[in-house]
């Protein structure tokens, strides 16, 4: 390859290469006399995946952020927006948020993009507006007559509060840009029978990708203020065969077990 640094330019010098090169090179040319000197780097290479840096405190802003394109990725990288830019409408809405200090994690990136989270509750309602797309899957009970969502609105809540879309509406999740797998539980009061539970322990161990598991089951379940409280879960354990599978599921299958009640 030739370098050409005078434009900051790297071009390559394959026959075939010449006519895109001649319009890079015209096209970057015109692009660095808008800018100080030494603002732009471009490295032209002829593979797929090409960068475009310009520091921020040099570039117009005209110029955008981020672009790309099929045949390649361009990039210009600005400084991480500070924590305030976070706090919106939404954040506010959603009541916890500032309590854990989340604008803080979002302003470091850090806002659950490529995570996807699991949870066993009532079900989920996928079609929500605020959870569409992000439902990639749910385990019913068989025969769950799905539907009610006034008697089953809990999972959706929950869910909600978890992974609600940042979208100017409404509120958002606490890790908005996540996904989440879903294993619904027969909670209704309205009938005297409910269904067995469904099998969450195959369910998630197949999904390695979900490495932690919301848990929200009712008040009837939680150790309060009890002075035995080691005794108390080891009961609980040897008692109930759900609470066996979710040990499994965190020391065979490495799932982080949450378990959480609004006080």
């Amino acid at each position: 390859m030739q370098a050409t640094h005078g434009k900051h330019l790297l071009l390559p010098t394959a026959p075939k290469k010449k006519a895109l090169s001649l319009l890079f090179f015209w096209c970057f040319s015109l692009l660095e006399e808008r800018l100080p000197e030494g603002s732009l780097s471009l490295y032209f290479r002829p593979i797929e995946e090409y960068s475009c840096d310009v520091p921020c405190a040099k570039r117009e802003p005209s110029l955008p952020a981020s672009f790309s394109c099929s045949s390649a990725r361009w990039r210009q990288e600005r400084p991480p927006p500070p924590p305030a830019d976070f706090k919106t409408p939404e954040y506010w809405a959603s009541t916890g948020l500032e309590l854990i200090n989340a604008a803080s994690a979002y302003a470091q990136g850090y806002t659950g993009e490529g995570i996807v989270l699991g949870i066993i509750d009532t079900p989920v309602r996928a079609s929500h507006p605020e959870l569409e797309g992000k439902v990639l899957g749910m385990l019913l009970p068989t025969g769950y007559p799905l539907g009610n969502w006034t008697e089953d609105a809990h999972g959706s809540h929950v869910a909600g509060i978890m992974v609600a879309a940042s979208d100017d509406i409404g509120m958002e999740g606490v890790a908005y840009d996540a996904d989440l797998y879903a294993v619904a539980l027969d909670l209704r009061e309205s009938v005297t029978t409910r269904l067995p539970w469904p099998n969450f322990l195959a369910y998630f161990a197949a999904l390695p990708s979900v490495k932690i598991i919301n848990n929200s089951w009712g008040g009837s379940i939680y150790p309060y203020d009890r002075g035995d409280i080691v005794q108390y879960v080891w009961d609980k354990v040897e008692s109930e065969p759900e609470y066996q599978e979710l040990i499994t599921l965190a020391t065979t299958y490495g799932k982080l077990i949450r378990f959480c009640r609004r006080q």
